[in-house]
């Protein structure tokens, strides 16, 4: 906090880089113009934020602003289409994504993170963004923002905790781990240090780690054996005996049939209408704080759950009990975002280059890098109607991008998986063009906390997302979706499912707080 950290984290003010000292314990001054209210779906709100400079949480709220009538809680969103950032000249001044849902992203190493996947553990998306644009730095200033960072935590006086229990603490006390430090809040001994004997990198280090461990920590409820327990379909499950989660050495996609399979047979005639042989969830069972329904899973919900494991096909990428398979999808949401800028049929129409040329115009085709600090990055843009070659295809740009070597292993074997490709019987040249707007499948627990829905945040409704895959879905069976998913195509929902198949969705909300 503070007037000298509000300049940098904008990207302005004549400190930026330089030594703060005792700067950085300043009262805070006008702070970041895009914390002074929140733009969400619903329209303005008062950010609690205000005259702060840009952070994590100024995208991902979860209670922070709870007592503003009409914003409630969120699970780590913010509930904007996309969120602003400060402006530095290049143009920008939004997220080219929605604010995913953080809760439960980074449970075990090895699972992407972000839209497109270019991270692969916490730490690696924390140390990105804490150098990167979304916090006001530009691509050519990452030593100016990792030193500003390290002079924060060198000069912090403790005068600004939010929690009144670390009142007076620095982040030189704390980060110590002495026995000063109230034991609820003495840090492990892995992560603590000597902030006078340590450099910038290294403060830098254990501030990332901490903050990968925090989003670690980031889960729904679970039981004592691990199993989620905080939704009506999870008690539903739990009632009945169903199983809760895989057996050793099943898929989920496997696991998702069975469970399917045994509920059907458990009704009379397979029949949504007559749960003859299961005990439903009703409203004296359990009560919504945080969700304006009722606790419920009736006789439509599990009709919607028919639908979202059977005809519907949901469970082949938004697999139980996670309700996601890690790994990536187009299902038409860039096209359909491109093709309302440009006229339908444009995405179709749009130059995408061959592996070889886009690396060979980095400053063109990929993100801006220390190296290449002016580039474009019209692939990874939203669409403008005054430049048409700007669009969103996700994963494209991370697949054999040099200046992301991390997570091109996994990336390569989650495309392939999801393309059911054969890895080392296809080319890097197909691998990417197959991984044209592909996105990662976001995990459907707790919906009601992290509208808006799609990496493009078009949707802001339930019932809007089921209305797209009824239209794109009926598109990929006449092949005018660019590069869309096979399992597309085998989308199939009726008039009457739509209504159910929210409600089954409204099932897997819980009181995250």
């Amino acid at each position: 906090g503070g007037e000298a950290s509000d300049k940098a984290a904008s990207g302005g003010g004549a400190r930026t880089g330089t030594d703060l000292g005792s700067a950085c314990n300043r009262p805070p001054g006008r702070g970041d113009a895009v914390v002074e209210s929140l733009e969400t779906i619903e329209g303005l709100y008062p950010n609690p934020y205000r005259g702060q400079a840009m952070s994590c949480a100024g995208c991902h709220l979860v209670d922070q602003a709870k007592s503003i009538a009409g914003f409630g809680v969120r699970a780590y969103t913010d509930g904007s289409h996309r969120s602003r950032i400060p402006e530095r000249g290049d143009g920008l001044d939004r997220t080219v994504r929605n604010s995913p849902n953080m809760v439960a992203m980074a449970l075990r190493d090895g699972l992407f993170l972000h839209h497109d996947g270019e991270f692969v553990r916490p730490e690696d998306l924390v140390r990105a963004s804490y150098l990167g644009r979304n916090m006001g730095w530009l691509a050519d200033e990452e030593l100016k923002a990792l030193h500003h960072i390290a002079e924060v935590v060198r000069h912090d006086s403790g005068a600004y905790p939010t929690d009144t229990d670390l009142g007076g603490l620095t982040y030189k006390e704390l980060l110590s781990g002495k026995n000063t430090v109230p034991a609820k809040f003495r840090i492990p001994a892995k992560f603590r240090m000597d902030i006078d004997k340590a450099n910038d990198s290294e403060i830098f280090e254990a501030v990332i780690h901490l903050v990968g461990q925090y989003l670690r920590a980031l889960d729904y409820s679970r039981d004592a054996k691990g199993d989620y327990n905080g939704t009506p379909y999870d008690l539903f499950l739990q009632k009945n005996g169903l199983p809760r989660s895989p057996d050793p050495g099943e898929s989920e996609v496997s696991y998702s049939k069975r469970l399917y399979n045994l509920v059907v047979n458990s009704t009379r005639g397979g029949s949504a209408a007559h749960a003859d042989h299961l005990s439903l969830v009703d409203a004296r069972e359990g009560q919504f704080k945080l969700h304006k329904q009722d606790f419920v899973f009736s006789e439509n919900e599990l009709a919607g759950f028919k639908t979202f494991f059977g005809s519907g096909q949901c469970i082949q990428c938004h697999s139980a009990p996670d309700f996601t398979d890690h790994l990536f999808h187009n299902t038409g949401v860039s096209q359909f975002e491109y093709d309302q800028v440009h006229g339908s049929g444009s995405f179709a129409k749009l130059h995408v280059p061959h592996l070889a040329e886009r690396n060979s115009q980095a400053d063109l085709y990929l993100p801006p890098t220390f190296e290449h600090p002016n580039a474009k990055s019209i692939f990874r843009s939203i669409p403008d109607t005054s430049e048409p070659l700007r669009a969103d295809l996700g994963a494209w740009v991370v697949f054999r991008n040099p200046a992301m070597p991390t997570p091109q292993t996994l990336l390569k074997k989650a495309i392939c998986q999801s393309l059911n490709w054969n890895c080392n019987e296809v080319t890097d040249d197909k691998i990417l063009d197959g991984s044209l707007a592909m996105i990662k499948t976001p995990a459907v627990r707790d919906l009601g906390q992290s509208a808006p829905y799609f990496h493009s945040g078009h949707a802001g409704t339930l019932e809007e997302v089921i209305r797209f895959y009824e239209t794109y879905s009926a598109l990929a069976r006449e092949g005018v979706v660019r590069n869309a998913d096979p399992r597309l195509k085998d989308i199939q929902l009726g008039e009457s499912d739509g209504k159910n198949l929210v409600l089954f969705l409204k099932s897997l909300n819980e009181d995250y707080n």
